[in-house]
């Protein structure tokens, strides 16, 4: 009986030792990339209140570098395996939000969305 009770327990002692459990996580990476996409969104609303044209231009270019910066991010976020995916799918979201609505503001900067 005692033989039998400390094969089981060898057994099962070899069974935890094998298997490895990976609990996934949030990193850094998704919040970065969650986050970038949602400060250029605050930021391409408050343009519209900004009357100094040297800061609306700062914000501006900020966006055209953030927004591609923002989707390279999310998608490295995504495609990492031990990471959740929820931060990321977030920012990928918002960041596909920024950039069309970026190229909404610029096509009507131009005067081709005016009818």
């Amino acid at each position: 009986m005692k033989l039998l009770y400390s094969y089981s327990r060898l057994l099962r002692r070899e069974f935890f030792r094998k298997a490895v459990i990976t609990v996934k996580r949030y990193s850094w990476l998704s919040y970065v990339s969650a986050g970038i996409p949602l400060a250029l969104f605050v930021l391409l609303f408050i343009v519209s209140t900004i009357h100094d044209r040297s800061v609306v231009y700062t914000i501006f270019y900020t966006l055209f570098i953030g927004a591609p910066i923002s989707i390279v991010l999310s998608i490295i976020a995504l495609r990492k395996r031990n990471e959740k995916n929820g931060f990321a799918l977030v920012g990928l979201t918002f960041a596909v939000l920024l950039t069309v609505s970026i190229l909404y503001v610029v096509i009507l900067g131009t005067g081709m969305g005016e009818t």
